[in-house]
């Protein structure tokens, strides 16, 4: 808990009363956040788990943590899995354990532009867990070892730190010369969208929390600066590529193979009046539009691929029953219809929450504008729940 928050200690003494039952023993740590600490996630657990590091008894890499945001419901598979994965790992302490995420707790309470984006980037997010070099990154929720935590120094708790989970990873890849390794558990946890009072304000909840997502853009200059201390590898080559492949490609992909060709059109249009035909573009742009169709192809695959897993996960893990598929929507459209239709709202949406607010973070880093405001997201948990 965080000593500020009115209440606190009363809040979690309800929580233990209420889930005491059910857990071997519940304990609550406050939070008083130093003057040069960022507020928010980290600065939070980092806390929290220094508190119990004293607390805790024998033998510490015994000691499996999991970190996960409030609204996080993880299934019981989750445990199953991280057991008998981690019990399978060589040295399964200085690995860390990370699960995908889907959206399923409040999706007819946010517009369908920010469902879709969610979607996309749970989909985007949950592929680069599977590497065959070990590396990749958490996603909001992930387990790890007591030992790990203390033997690297705990969380960084500095503004350019503020994405925990990519750069807990990175620290605990580059502090043990390369051994930590990411080991997927495939028990999707289930979590909300970010949520507003009215559609506006949902969108730009989601807005900021793009923002706040983009600001991890640090990592790949925190990689760099660390370089030194681990030994060259073909897997630290790998972490740096993957680091570039999460904050820059995204935007430089999307810059040559849509806006270049787009551009290059009205010039012609401008300068002859003529558009181009594409077997008189020159080779470079005919490459720029080859790949450009083809990443569209590739998006669409991995969406088709996302769907098919979601409605599983959603019946067999979440047990959600879709009911209501083959309801009529206000203009007698089949659900099922207007929820593919939906994904077209990426078109905007890419543009909205990936390229503006990297260009805003980057704008930041050039004229070293750095934010201590943490905008924590507003996330509503349906009653059912």
């Amino acid at each position: 808990m965080e000593s500020k928050e009115v209440g606190a200690a009363h809040k979690a003494a309800q929580l233990q009363e209420q889930f005491g039952c059910s857990f071997h023993s519940i304990m609550f740590t406050l939070h008083v956040l130093d003057p040069s600490e960022m507020p928010g996630k980290a600065s939070n657990v980092n806390s929290a788990v220094r508190q119990f590091y004293h607390m805790a008894n024998g033998d510490r890499s015994s000691y499996m943590l999991t970190i996960m945001d409030a609204d996080a419901l993880v299934p019981f598979e989750y445990i199953q899995q991280l057991e008998s994965t981690s019990a399978a790992a060589v040295n399964p302490s200085v690995h860390i354990y990370a699960a995908p995420v889907l959206f399923e707790q409040d999706n007819s309470g946010v517009p369908g532009i920010v469902r879709a984006t969610d979607y996309m980037w749970s989909a985007l997010a949950a592929q680069n867990l599977n590497s065959w070099f070990g590396v990749g990154f958490p996603i909001s929720n992930y387990s790890l070892s007591l030992k790990l935590v203390h033997d690297i120094g705990y969380w960084d708790v500095f503004p350019d730190a503020i994405g925990e989970d990519m750069h807990m990873f990175i620290k605990a890849f580059l502090r043990t010369n390369g051994a930590t390794q990411l080991h997927p558990i495939h028990a999707p946890i289930n979590m909300c969208h970010v949520a507003g009072s009215s559609y506006l304000s949902g969108l730009w909840a989601r807005f900021l929390q793009a923002e706040r997502h983009m600001r991890g853009i640090a990592d790949t200059a925190y990689v760099l600066h660390e370089w030194p201390r681990c030994a060259f590898s073909f897997r630290k080559l790998i972490m740096f590529i993957a680091c570039l492949e999460a904050h820059l490609i995204p935007v430089v992909t999307l810059t040559s193979l849509v806006i270049l060709p787009v551009f290059y059109n009205l010039f012609m249009l401008v300068t002859t009046h003529l558009i181009p035909s594409p077997s008189s573009l020159p080779l470079p742009m005919r490459v720029l539009g080859a790949l450009g169709q083809g990443n569209l192809a590739f998006v669409i695959i991995i969406i088709i691929c996302y769907e098919l897993i979601r409605g599983t996960v959603r019946r067999h893990v979440y047990r959600l029953m879709d009911n209501d598929k083959h309801e009529r929507c206000w203009w007698n459209c089949p659900r099922f219809v207007m929820h593919c239709l939906n994904y077209l709202t990426l078109f905007v949406s890419v543009w909205v929450y990936t390229v503006v607010p990297v260009v805003l973070v980057i704008s930041k880093h050039m004229f070293n504008v750095r934010s201590m405001n943490y905008i924590v997201a507003d996330k509503r948990l349906p009653a059912t729940f």
